[in-house]
């Protein structure tokens, strides 16, 4: 037990190697906070506070929105599953 747990820190070791090169490369805190892509996500997440915080309609919303993505949207009730799953089977 205790050689896995060797052979595992010896792995993450690798990767956190891999890690702390990225970050140097890439440009450390200075990159992160010109970032645009980081400027957006803030922007959005202030934006959408009050829709995601204060009620559970981003749940329904989700709900309803991967199905559509999956490319199943009658999965959604089970009386549709049924009906669609006749009629695909006929």
């Amino acid at each position: 037990m205790i050689k896995f747990f060797q052979q595992t820190k010896e792995q993450y070791r690798g990767v956190w190697k891999i890690l702390c090169s990225y970050w140097k490369y890439y440009g450390r805190f200075s990159a992160l906070f010109s970032s645009a892509y980081l400027h957006f996500a803030l922007i959005a997440t202030a934006g959408f506070y009050g829709y995601w915080h204060d009620s559970n309609a981003w749940a329904q919303d989700i709900l309803a929105v991967i199905p559509s993505i999956l490319g199943f949207p009658w999965v959604l009730t089970r009386s549709s599953w049924r009906s669609q799953t006749k009629r695909l089977l006929t």
